[in-house]
């Protein structure tokens, strides 16, 4: 089970100390506090005191044997020099057990001489921890060290030097020691400012030299004022150091860790600063004692203060190079990372065009790798038909001034073995010292073209059937004519084609057939047609063929009935075949003609052509402009004849079939009495007011106007009369239809099983719009009659899906209808309207003889000429006052 943490703990580290060395030091430290505490005796001290240096010097030999290399070595000088300090201390407190003046003696030798390998161990800590120099470490140890040198001498080497008392010999050492301690200064502070005190090892080394240190200097000041006595606190100082060093010599090795970049810290920089002053201070301090300045002293000091000054100077100056290099170093940088992590490719290149540098991602490029190339010229990048012209153009970038930038672009082979489109610039730095090269840009914009290549084809040709749209068909109509106006003998022409009853497909088979057929149609005119005709769609079923050299205008008809024979060639779609009937418009280029005013001449034919019939072809001519003028003052005029009465509602009767021909109902039928044309054919203008939208008005306002006269004939009346009203397609399939039938039905008051409301066949095709609205007119009793039946693509499903109630029987099937033709359609529409239990009503009866064939067939109601033409209101009082028609 894993022991709960701590918190804190952590962060807690000890020092990487074997258990065996770290028992000998705890001991070492225990006989040093004893050595402190208990009682002094010559031998008793001699025991307790060296003890503890005995075991520093077995602990930091362990060092030596189990570690390697550095770390071996640095051990090996910490132990030379805890054994001459060993040595020493023996010497020392043999002397003095002996009654014998250990100073000066050889222990003063082996305790100098032991300052040395801790030099040496300093600097290898120092290496092996940072492995980039930094000379400035130097520079900063060196001014502390020099200042720290002018306040030792003024403390403790001046007493000595200006002593007339002490012998030479004894003031040689006394001034020695202070110059020891100054080297290990100079040690510890290489090791701070190096930034090497990262281990535990360097911590417990420069903690060893403080120890050391700090009893040095309290020693010579104490024995300066012969205040210094055996077994005191400052004995435990120097214990204390051993112990540390014999610790940094035992530590576990660590890894060597890749220190920052050198930067002065806060506190390295006031310590530099500090170090300054001191000599400034020590000079005070003599012009301010009593005893005056000493020659000797002041000298010292000026030239301790010249010389911290100069390394100051020096250090600056390193620190302005070492900001310029390091500004310089991480500008390269930044641009080496940019141009190395960077999508574009960048090429240098010589004036022979070879290839001197290459970034990685030329590599990604053109899947080779970027050193290869070094050499190569840079034309070998791309593929062979661009290599001559690629070479031209940089061979002439070479001649042009400095800085001058050509685009490049290009297509280089992938590694997949796809080319890609590349593009970019070159530019000119061959007399630039820094670059001496030109540089070549290069960026993949392979899939930019690709876009910009599919939204071209978006934006000019029809994503249905690849054709051309109506933008590109334009702008090639133009151009066209603009070719006619500088050669005239060459003709332009433009076939408008539109497919017969492509709506009866969509309705019938639905619009992927649709689809189907237009694409059919598509291929049938790019096989039939040359290669520079245009062909475009230019919107749901309507084409375009645009003839530059069309010639004659007979050879064009010619052509137009030929595409239309090509058309009209039985296809099969989804199992059906199906024969495409077009009706083919022909509008002839003159000279001044615009694209626009010619598409819309043979738009204009088209519109004839469909209006005859369709399957035929129209050439344009100026009667058609006429037709066009005339239609469009007809829907000018339409939008006013509401507002200003000119519409009014005529009645055609309807009576029962067989019998006596009783008067049953009416139909009601728009008409327009123009004020300058006079009598309008509905024919005219319904077609107009379908198109425009003003039939939906019209069809709202016959219905009102045809429930306010059933209700008033129904009030004279001593039968009930129906009222039939017919219906337009774009009203039925506006949404509200059945509640605007109920709104008039109640405003009028006319009851609902008096409305019949006929539809043509067309409307029944959308069939989901269609039950619902119809199941929604005959839940409120309207009745429901299929106009002109059988001349449409009726499904007799449709008859048993919907709530029909009667069958309008066309008048063209009644037309032909006689005692000795065959009556077997109009027979057949009659059982099939009594099978279903519906009305059969026979339009466009004119004959006494049709009157009598339909009365033998079964009909049950019938309206035409021969009973009654359509009259206004006042016009048939006497028919509803009598309720009967003709007596036959």
């Amino acid at each position: 089970m894993k022991p709960p943490e701590i918190p804190g703990a952590s962060r807690v580290r000890l020092p990487p100390l074997g258990p065996v060395a770290a028992a000998f030091l705890g001991l070492g430290l225990l006989g040093g506090t004893a050595y402190v505490i208990l009682p002094q005796t010559p031998w008793s001290s001699m025991l307790l005191y060296n003890g503890p240096v005995a075991i520093a010097l077995g602990v930091a030999a362990s060092g030596v044997i189990r570690w390697r290399g550095t770390d071996r070595q640095i051990a090996f000088f910490i132990s030379l020099s805890i054994a001459a300090f060993l040595d020493g201390e023996l010497l020392w407190s043999w002397m003095t057990a002996n009654d014998e003046d250990p100073f000066p003696s050889i222990a003063d030798g082996l305790y100098l001489a032991g300052y040395i390998p801790l030099a040496i161990a300093a600097l290898m800590l120092a290496a092996r921890r940072r492995r980039e120099p930094d000379p400035s470490a130097g520079l900063d140890a060196a001014i502390v060290t020099l200042s720290a040198g002018a306040a030792l001498y003024l403390v403790l080497i001046e007493p000595y030097a200006s002593d007339t008392m002490i012998p030479a010999s004894e003031k040689a050492i006394l001034v020695a020691y202070p110059l020891a301690d100054l080297v290990i200064i100079g040690t510890v502070m290489w090791l701070l400012v190096a930034q090497a005190a990262r281990g535990w090892a360097t911590i417990l080394f420069c903690g060893g030299l403080v120890f050391t240190l700090i009893a040095d200097f309290a020693y010579a000041w104490l024995e300066i004022n012969s205040e210094y006595e055996e077994g005191s606190i400052l004995d435990l100082a120097w214990i204390l150091g051993y112990l540390s060093l014999a610790a940094a010599a035992a530590c576990r090795p660590q890894p060597a860790v890749p220190m920052a970049k050198p930067r002065p810290g806060r506190m390295r920089l006031l310590a530099v600063l500090v170090a300054v002053l001191v000599p400034l201070v020590v000079l005070l301090v003599n012009l301010a004692s009593l005893r005056g300045v000493q020659v000797h002293t002041a000298v010292a000091t000026v030239l301790i203060l010249a010389a911290v000054m100069a390394l100051v100077v020096a250090r600056m100056w390193w620190l302005v190079g070492r900001a310029h290099v390091v500004e310089q170093h991480l500008a390269e940088e930044r641009l080496s990372s940019v141009i190395h992590h960077s999508a574009d490719s960048i090429v240098l290149i010589d004036d022979d065009l070879s290839i001197i540098y290459a970034s990685p991602s030329v590599g990604n490029l053109a899947g080779v790798d970027p050193e290869s190339d070094v050499g190569s010229p840079l034309s070998t990048l791309f593929v062979e038909a661009d290599r001559v012209g690629l070479n031209q153009q940089l061979t002439d970038l070479a001649t042009m001034p400095v800085g001058c930038v050509i685009p490049l672009e290009g297509r280089i082979q992938s590694p997949s073995g796809e080319d890609r489109i590349v593009e970019g610039t070159a530019s000119n730095l061959l007399d630039d010292q820094t670059v001496a090269a030109c540089v070549v840009t290069l960026r993949d914009v392979t899939v930019r073209h690709s876009l910009e290549d599919q939204l071209e084809k978006k934006a000019l040709y029809d994503s249905l059937t690849g054709l051309a749209n109506r933008a590109l068909f334009m702008d090639r109509l133009g151009t066209a004519l603009r070719k006619l106006d500088a050669h005239p003998e060459a003709g332009v022409a433009v076939l408008y084609i539109d497919l017969d009853d492509f709506k009866a497909v969509n309705d019938g088979l639905g619009r992927m057939a649709g689809d189907e057929l237009l694409q059919h149609v598509a291929r049938r005119l790019r096989t039939f047609l040359h290669s520079t005709d245009s062909i475009a769609r230019l919107g749901g079923d309507e084409f375009a063929i645009l003839l530059d050299e069309a010639g004659s205008e007979s050879s064009v008809v010619d052509f137009a009935n030929r595409v239309s024979e090509v058309l009209r060639v039985p296809a099969k779609l989804q199992g059906i075949t199906l024969r495409v009937s077009v009706s083919i418009g022909v509008g002839m280029a003159t000279p001044g003609s615009s694209a626009e005013s010619l598409l819309r001449n043979a738009d204009l034919a088209r519109y004839s052509a469909k209006g005859r019939g369709g399957g035929q072809v129209v050439l344009f001519d100026g009667h058609l402009r006429d037709v066009a003028a005339d239609r469009l003052a007809l829907k000018v005029s339409l939008a006013e004849a509401l507002a200003s009465s000119q519409m009014r509602v005529a009645y055609q009767p309807i009576f029962r079939a067989g019998g006596d021909h009783r008067l049953c109902g009416f139909e009601a039928l728009l008409r327009w009495e123009h004020p300058t044309r006079g009598q309008v054919s509905p024919e005219e203008f319904i077609p107009v007011a379908e198109a425009s939208g003003d039939i939906v008005e019209l069809d709202r306002w016959v219905l009102e106007q045809a429930c306010v006269q059933a209700v008033a004939w129904n009030g004279s009346s001593e039968h009930r009369l129906t009222m039939n009203v017919n219906v337009s397609a774009v009203e039925f399939a506006r949404d509200g239809f059945a509640r605007r039938v109920r709104t008039a039905l109640k405003s009028t008051g006319l009851s609902a099983s008096l409305l019949t409301l006929e539809l043509t066949e067309s409307v029944m095709a959308e069939a989901q719009i269609v039950e619902r609205v119809l199941a929604k007119l005959r839940k409120i009793g309207v009745g429901i009659a299929i106009d002109d039946f059988g001349t449409g693509f009726s499904s007799l499903a449709y008859l048993q899906r919907f709530p029909v109630t009667t069958l309008k029987i066309d008048r063209s099937f009644v037309s032909r209808m006689s005692s000795e033709s065959d009556n077997s359609l109009v027979r057949s529409i009659i059982a099939i309207a009594d099978a279903l239990d519906l009305k059969s009503v026979a339009e466009g009866v004119d004959t006494l003889e049709q009157l009598n064939e339909l009365d033998r067939l079964g009909c049950r109601f019938v309206q035409g000429f021969y009973l009654g033409r359509p009259q206004f209101p006042e016009e048939l009082e006497e028919l509803v006052s009598e309720g009967s028609g003709k007596t036959l």
